[in-house]
């Protein structure tokens, strides 16, 4: 049997072209406030592949199946497959796969006494493609089910047998969608895979969000979901990270995630033991090291030339000094700790700017995570004061920007590691009035006993100059927010 998926027989119509994303009028659109990015779900995108298809079927003179795997198959460009399809169309029906290519044909099957090549039972329900090589009802189901419905989504796969170049149609996959929650769960996932292959629409990054976003002209690099308000960059599908490049996430994301900056660690601080190669810290000021059993060798060496401490002692400087080490040559021991100075350098700069990005990230958490209690403060404020509820709502927005600002902030800090150190200066006095006008504004809003300061004495004047206090900061970070990031894309750093 062979497992062969589709899609990497189109990679050569994976071009950059833009797509003619047509509107049609029983689909669902959402527009965002700007009129250039249309908002859809994934029922709204199968809406999509399905009305192009019937637009294109009369054209190619095909069914509704074969249209859709040609039209997959041009990665559902079409402008490309109005100007190639006509020119060969047997070739791209058989590099397609709607043509049966492989092997001779086999003789249509009996359904007496046969066993299915799958599961090895004797069965009477068996079905089959073209190529007429079958297998049993029951195993056509979970090979279809697999595929479409599975972890792993491929929705224009082939025959299961070996050497057959035949895709399985759509209206074969549903004869064995059980009921209609299966057909809706391939439909969005067949809107997954559209959405995913397309230059001009990009999912929303939010867990359990529904919606896509189409930027035909892509005059926006940042994208606001409407239903969630996940903001995220068009370009590479990560959260929204200004002032940062989509290459510098990615750089910085590997550096984090990687055990790489660890190694580095392990190669300032420590040494191979020269027998087991086990790395071994030094944690005394004696040169003399023992390679510890149980996890070590036992073997005993000389932290500075790495010699077997036998041929130590006090002819060779005792425990503190190793004339082997002394004899060597100066420039090679200046070339070695330049070598070390400089991996500590960039050691210590990484730890310097990640200790900062993981504290706003995590100041970035803790402010989502407040929004409950910010809108139950609001409720308690309205009943204890009684103020109105909208009058209140300068704590939600507060609590808003301290969001987008620690995420600000964070990307900042990777901006920063990668920044040219002429420039760092007026930089730095930017990302520090952000910093502290942000940290100001989360100290006011997260200490503040509000009960004992405002509601047990219902001290409402007091209340009104709190909210003229944070109002104002607030204020402030967004000022200085747009302040770093206008700088940044004039060039200014």
């Amino acid at each position: 049997m062979e497992d062969d998926i589709m899609d990497d027989d189109y990679d050569q119509y994976d071009d950059d072209e833009d797509y003619d994303h047509a509107d049609y009028d029983n689909a669902l659109t959402k527009m965002s406030s700007s009129r250039t990015l249309v908002w859809k779900t994934t029922s709204d995108i199968y809406q999509v592949i399905d009305q192009k298809v019937r637009d294109q079927m009369e054209t190619l003179s095909l069914s509704y199946d074969d249209t859709l795997i040609i039209y997959k198959y041009f990665q559902w460009n079409k402008d490309k497959m109005d100007q190639e399809y006509f020119s060969k169309p047997e070739q791209i029906q058989k590099n397609a796969g709607l043509i049966y290519n492989g092997m001779p044909k086999a003789a249509p099957p009996s359904t007496k006494n046969f066993i299915c090549p799958v599961c090895y039972d004797t069965v009477s329900e068996i079905d089959y493609l073209p190529c007429n090589q079958a297998i049993c009802k029951s195993c056509w189901r979970q090979y279809i089910t697999d595929k479409t419905l599975g972890n792993q989504l491929h929705m224009f796969f082939k025959c299961p047998f070996e050497g057959c170049s035949l895709v399985v149609p759509q209206s074969f996959i549903f004869k064995y969608l059980k009921d209609d929650k299966e057909k809706q769960d391939y439909k969005r996932n067949l809107g997954r895979v559209y959405c995913s292959e397309s230059k001009t629409m990009k999912w929303c990054p939010a867990p359990g969000c529904d919606f896509a976003v189409e930027n035909t002209h892509f005059t926006h690099q940042y994208v606001q979901c409407i239903q969630c308000n996940t903001s995220f960059c068009f370009k590479c599908g990560k959260e929204h990270h200004s002032p940062c490049t989509c290459d510098m996430v990615h750089e910085w994301e590997l550096k984090n995630s990687s055990e790489s900056e660890n190694l580095r660690w392990i190669q300032l601080y420590t040494k191979l033991c020269p027998k087991c190669r086990k790395p071994i810290e030094k944690n005394q000021g004696c040169n003399h090291m023992t390679c510890r059993p149980p996890n070590g060798c036992g073997f005993e060496f000389c932290w500075l030339c790495l010699g077997d401490w036998k041929t130590h002692g006090e002819a060779t400087g005792g425990f503190y000094k190793c004339n082997k080490f002394e004899n060597m040559g100066q420039d090679e021991k200046d070339n070695k700790k330049k070598e070390f100075d400089k991996e500590k350098s960039l050691l210590e700069k990484y730890i310097f700017y990640f200790e900062r990005f993981n504290n706003n990230q995590k100041a970035e958490k803790q402010a989502k995570e407040d929004q409950l209690k910010i809108s139950a403060l609001i409720k308690d404020i309205h009943d204890k004061l009684g103020q109105d509820q909208q009058y209140l709502q300068f704590l939600n927005e507060a609590n808003n920007f301290l969001i987008d600002g620690r995420r600000c902030l964070k990307w900042t800090y990777c901006f920063g590691f990668y920044l040219d150190p002429k420039k760092k200066d007026l930089f730095e006095d930017q990302q520090s009035y952000l910093e502290k006008t942000i940290e100001s504004l989360h100290s006011k809003i997260e200490k503040t006993d509000f009960k004992k300061r405002f509601l047990d004495d219902l001290k409402i004047k007091e209340f009104d100059q709190y909210k003229i206090d944070i109002v104002n900061l607030t204020q402030a970070g967004i000022k200085f927010k747009k302040g770093i990031l206008e700088s940044y894309e004039s060039g200014t750093f």
